[in-house]
């Protein structure tokens, strides 16, 4: 009987490399800031509050943070057997409503995303932390934030550090 040993996603491997998985965006900022506010949901803005708390996450840790807190998301049903008909339900947010609303926010350049990847076979994780538009986001909300232009440039340990952290 053989035991399974579990090792954790944030732990270092050699050849660990931190490689850029956000978008490359040729958009001019007001044009992104009208977008953002203009498709936007609550939960855009709950999910930028997340990052912020902990300068590091995974969309995970991000949903689950959203759970811990009871956001919501809100949703129109068509009403079976209706061709006109709506309805609007509330439940609780799921991984892949975050995943969704994460590529949003990464194609606007409001946060941004990159990839651990390893030759060794360990798990490649994605990390999202806040672009400057993010935080100029943040600000007209009067939500504090230190992001710092330099932020993206941490070494590995130090980011993987921080979201083993955020685990806790």
């Amino acid at each position: 009987n053989k035991e399974e040993v579990i090792q954790s996603p944030f732990r270092i491997y050699p050849g660990d490399r931190l490689v850029f998985d956000g978008a490359k965006s040729t958009i001019p900022q007001d044009y992104q800031t009208a977008r953002m506010m203009k498709f936007s949901e609550e939960l855009d803005y709950q999910i930028l509050e997340t990052i912020n708390k902990f300068s590091y996450c995974t969309s995970k840790q991000i949903t689950e943070d959203l759970i811990s807190r009871g956001i919501k998301v809100h949703i129109r049903e068509k009403i079976e057997g209706s061709d006109d008909k709506y309805q609007d339900r509330v439940k609780e947010v799921t991984q892949d409503k975050v995943r969704a609303r994460l590529n949003f926010l990464v194609k606007l350049n409001i946060i941004t995303r990159y990839r651990f990847e390893c030759d060794t076979g360990a798990p490649n994780i994605r990390v999202y932390l806040l672009q400057n538009m993010g935080v100029n986001i943040l600000k007209t909300r009067d939500i504090s934030c230190d992001w710092k232009a330099g932020d993206a440039l941490k070494g590995i340990v130090a980011i993987k550090s921080i979201l083993a952290r955020n685990n806790l």
